[in-house]
């Protein structure tokens, strides 16, 4: 591509080879740089290495390919642009590298490979200036070695490796220099205008055989590349250089206007065997990532064609943001007298995640000229929002003048966008060079766009021969394109802005070297994906998509239409096709029997289908989309009637709020929130409204549900064993004068239950209190206990739903309280059997009572929608969460009598009440509205407990209590709807044994109680705890 002659060097096998060693040290052992520019410090420019003579100096690091940092700023703090000069005192570089290596070209031997680049980081922002004046240099023989056209002026390279050209030689000929591998550079601009000059030509040499390969033509100006890789051009009878890898690049440009210069010819061999040069790709477009490899000359001494290939463009991303790219055309391909044209360079204005082409092949008169293939592109991302692409045309494949080999592909027309692009090379007189695979690659497209051309995920295209044996195209599969609002225009304009010709959308192209395609569903449609998100437009076809999500417009109504084909275009193939469609939570209501046109002009074969429509979480539809059998066959998706006896589905109510045409209506009604939807064209009165409530929504309420019985266990902390193990506490000495005045005291406990619910909850935590207590006896001999405490607990919980006509749903989260309470205790004297004569201070004997209150905040973390599916239709996952933090109050009250049986048996038989509220919320999920009720849990327990105390060591007891939750509901409304109620309602049967243990009997202060519980019924699971006492 490149003119070298400002490096000339006639050097000796040896120097060559001291001097590869030492490039290859330097560029592994150098630090990297860190340049600044600001428009004032020219000192730091250099020659530019592309070959455009001393004149245009460009901003780059010398022998440094990696880890540089180039940072070019005007200095206006984004108030406006700085302009920078071209002309007369020049102080705008010509080119911008973040790395470069361009390999001097040899006198005698093989191409030298180029370094590989990467990690570059360049920054420019708030400039302008214009080389759209000044063309680049053509390339020139030195030392009868091909030369490849200079870049124009105004380009960003993140990173560019090119391999050097081959010699030519008395006694033979050597293969071009690889190109190296272009990885993982950053190219950043924001607030920049750039016009840029035009490439310079390649040139191809007639040497002693006239067997020197054409070099590539020069890029186009104000083009930006991630990375570029190039493999240099052979010498007679042999193979041009590989393109290196090109991958994971990142391109991000804000406020940005590129306006190109015109891609270079490629070198063009005039009398022998020679494959001609790839043509310069028009300036104004933006690359990930550019792969290219060298044009191979044949003739004689064995040469065998296809090691030119480009190579591998994966992984780059793209992301465009208020830009205006203006094209200009794409240079033409080199010809030869009878070896592979060239292929013609890209009109410029377009963008691409990555483009790789093969070489052309040289003649080698045995039939092996084979053209290079083209390199895998896959996994590129491009997101484009509020772009305009005006495209220009593409260069002309370079043709064989002798008509013994394949045309050269011509360049496609710019303004368009392509995720991937891979092109095999033209044969000499073999075959041609296969195209790569190019899949799984992202093209978004948001915002005001205007694309010129059109817009592919991916395309292969496979080189030409003269004779049958044509290249094929890869596998263009597992694309995806996404156009999001209905400001997206495709087809280009004239100056008033009046379309011309629509564009087309393209899943995946294959083409075979004669420009026939490849149908094969495997090949080219299997896993593309078009996503439609609100998007209304015209376009002249869509081609090859497997998958159609659609979400339709937000203010979508009865009688739209969707995708209009333009007139003269072509009808959508819906054969195989699989559709899934959804609404945004804010759009217009349907009703029963309203049709929407989602393509205006379709053709094949698609089964009708019956579909649940998702709005949002909360909202869904029953509608049945079909090819309808008349006309163009449109494809209508119909609203069914809805059947279901709903809120909003018509019945009546107390009274209403009338709306107008998109939302009208819907929040009439009493507390089950029925009525109808009056208004005018989107949603006629009368309960005509098709919207229903999701039921996969009871999810939401589901952990609301969690978050109560989480709460209730710290309840159940307090009120079960809580206050009669701090009781034993504060009356373990009853000697007044050893007594403390308050008895610090923790209790902790922790569980895994589940709870059912109508579906279930799983809920793992721990809770404890914290707080001191103190006793007193009344006159009468009855003992009290009173305290406070602090509460805290923190657990985790997963929701499980399943449904009939929907799939289920997991969600999880994360609760936790805090709080505080009091609770009091009374042990009334005289009312035990009498059998034991003397009680421990610590022993209850007869009727007691207690009570607690407590009160705090609780605040629940929610996600849904791991694993949700509407079955065959919805292939999205149902998602959403909130964060609701609430109060909570509560309290219990009890009673109970202890049978002292003997000295070592005893029975306590308790009745509890327990009482648990907590306060309403509004939550938004997806900024949708989500309020819930006030929740309240109701719960009495009946039970007992039987204590055997071995000896003064050994306490053992085991218990039993039934349990029932009279209430525990959550209820919840999204808009004018209820969601389906979980419930704690139900019986729980209760089971604990623990043990109090002085494992050292001379001892008595250390003791260790150890506890259980276990629950069956409504809820399940178990939990325990174990508490060490040492007393002073």
């Amino acid at each position: 591509m490149f003119n070298s002659s400002i490096r000339k060097a006639t050097w000796a096998n040896g120097v060559s080879v001291c001097t590869l060693i030492a490039s290859l040290f330097y560029s592994s052992t150098s630090l990297a740089e860190t340049l600044v520019f600001d428009g004032n410090n020219t000192s730091i420019l250099q020659t530019d290495p592309t070959g455009n003579g001393s004149t245009y100096k460009s901003l780059y690091s010398s022998n440094i390919y990696s880890d540089n940092v180039v940072t070019v700023d005007g200095g206006t703090n984004g108030a406006g642009q700085a302009a920078w000069t071209t002309t007369g005192t020049i102080n705008a570089p010509y080119i911008i590298y973040g790395g470069v290596d361009v390999q001097l070209n040899r006198a005698m031997g093989e191409g030298v490979t180029a370094a590989d680049i990467s990690n570059n980081q360049i920054s420019i922002s708030n400039v302008r200036y214009n080389w759209s004046g000044q063309s680049a240099a053509n390339g020139g023989l030195e030392n009868d070695v091909t030369n490849g056209g200079s870049a124009g002026g105004g380009s960003v390279f993140g990173g560019l490796s090119s391999g050097g050209a081959g010699s030519h030689g008395e006694t033979g000929g050597a293969s071009g220099g690889d190109g190296g591998a272009v990885n993982d550079n950053v190219v950043n601009l924001s607030n920049v205008d750039l016009k840029g000059g035009n490439g310079g030509n390649g040139v191809a040499g007639s040497g002693v055989t006239g067997a020197l390969s054409g070099g590539i033509g020069g890029m186009g100006g104000a083009s930006i590349f991630g990375g570029l890789s190039m493999g240099g051009s052979a010498g007679l009878s042999e193979n041009g250089g590989e393109g290196g890898s090109v991958g994971k690049n990142h391109v991000t440009l804000i406020d940005v206007t590129l306006t190109g210069g015109a891609g270079g010819i490629g070198g063009q061999g005039t009398n022998g065997s020679v494959g001609g040069g790839v043509g310069g790709m028009g300036g104004g477009s933006v690359y990930g990532g550019l792969s290219i490899g060298g044009a191979d000359a044949g003739f004689i001494h064995g040469f065998i064609g296809g090691y030119n290939v480009g190579g591998n463009v994966n992984g780059n991303r793209v992301a465009l943001t208020n830009v205006t790219l203006i094209g200009a055309a794409g240079g033409d391909g080199g010809g030869s007298h009878a070896g592979g044209g060239g292929a013609g360079g890209m009109g410029g204005g377009s963008v691409f995640g990555g483009l790789s082409i093969g070489g052309a092949a040289g003649y080698q008169m045995m039939g092996i000229g084979t053209g290079g293939a083209g390199g895998s592109v896959s996994e590129n991302t491009i997101t484009l929002t509020n772009v305009i692409l005006k495209g220009a045309d593409g260069g002309k494949g370079g043709s064989a003048l002798a008509d013994a080999a394949g045309l050269g592909h011509d360049g496609i027309e710019g303004g368009s966008v392509f995720g991937g692009v891979s092109i095999g090379g033209a044969s000499g007189d073999g075959q041609g060079g296969s195209g790569g695979n190019v899949t799984d690659n992202t093209v978004t497209i948001t915002g005001k766009s205007l694309i010129w051309g059109d817009v592919y995920g991916g395309y292969s295209i496979g080189g030409a021969a003269y004779s049958n044996n044509n290249g094929s195209g890869g596998a263009a599969t597992g694309n995806t394109i996404t156009l999001e609002g209905a400001d997206i225009k495709i087809g280009a304009r004239d100056d008033d802005g009046n379309v011309t010709t629509y564009g087309s959308i393209w899943g995946g192209r294959s083409v075979y070297g004669d420009g026939s395609d490849n149908t094969d569903f495997d090949t080219v449609i299997k896993g593309n994906t078009l996503n439609l998100v609100g998007y209304r437009g015209t376009v002249s076809g869509i081609y090859n998509f497997e998958n159609y999500n659609w979400t339709l417009p937000s203010d979508v109504k009865n009688g739209d239409v969707l995708v209009t084909i333009a007139n003269g275009g072509t009808a959508v193939d819906l054969t195989d096709t699989k559709h899934t469609i959804a609404m945004v939570n804010d759009g217009s209501r349907l009703k029963g029997g309203d049709r929407v046109t989602m393509i205006d002009k379709t053709t094949g074969s698609l089964v009708s289908q019956n579909y649940t429509i998702r709005q949002g979480s909360f909202i869904v539809y029953d509608a049945t989309l079909a090819q309808q059998n008349t006309g163009n066959n449109a494809l209508v998706l119909t609203i069914n009637n809805n059947t279901d006896d709903v809120p909003g589905g018509g019945n009546s109510g107390d009274g209403g709020n009338s709306g107008d045409g998109g939302n009208s209506g819907g929040n009439s009604g009493d507390s089950g929130n029925s009525g109808g939807n009056s208004g005018d064209s989107g949603n006629s009165g009368g309960g005509g409204s098709a919207a229903k409530i999701n039921p996969q929504s009871k999810s939401y309420s589901e952990g609301r549900a969690a978050a109560l019985g989480f709460v209730n266990q710290g309840s159940d902390l307090i009120a079960t064993a809580g206050i009669d193990h701090i009781r034993i506490m504060v009356r373990a000495n009853e000697d007044n004068f050893n007594r403390p005045a308050f008895i610090p005291f923790m209790i902790a406990n922790g569980s895994s239950q589940r709870y059912k619910t109508g579906s279930h909850v799983d809920i793992d935590g721990f809770n404890m209190a914290v707080g001191l207590a103190t006793g007193f006896d009344f006159a009468a001999g009855h003992k009290a206990t009173v305290g406070a405490f602090f509460e805290y607990g923190r657990g985790t919980y997963d929701t499980y739903n399943s449904f009939t006509d929907f799939a289920s749903v997991h969600g999880d989260g994360d609760s936790n309280y805090k709080g505080g309470g009091i609770f009091a205790r009374i042990d009334f004297a005289g009312t035990g059997l009498g059998r034991v004569r003397q009680l421990a201070a610590d022993q209850a004997d007869g009727l007691y009572v207690e009570a607690s209150l407590r009160a705090g905040r609780a605040k629940s973390e929610f996600d849904v929608g791991r694993n949700a599916n509407l079955l065959g239709n919805f292939t999205g996952v149902y998602r959403g969460s909130y964060d609701s933090p609430v109060t909570y109050y509560g309290g219990h009250v009890a009673g109970g009598y202890v049978f002292n049986v003997n000295e070592r048996q005893a029975l306590d038989v308790f009745g509890r009440y327990l009482w648990t509220h907590m306060d309403g919320d509004d939550v938004s999920v997806a900024n949708e509205p989500l309020h819930f009720d006030s929740s309240t849990s109701s719960r009495i327990q009946l039970g007992g407990r039987y204590a055997y105390a071995f000896n003064e060591q050994f306490k053992p007891y085991i218990g039993a209590a039934y349990e029932y939750e009279f209430d525990g509901e959550v209820m919840a409304k999204a808009y004018e709807f209820n969601l389906d109620r979980p419930s704690l309602e139900g019986s729980t049967g209760i089971f604990e044994a623990g043990f109090s243990l002085q494992p050292v009997a001379s001892n008595k202060a250390l003791s260790i109680d150890v506890n259980g519980q276990g629950y069956a019924g409504q809820r399940q699971g178990g939990g325990g705890g174990i508490k060490l006492k040492y007393q002073f």
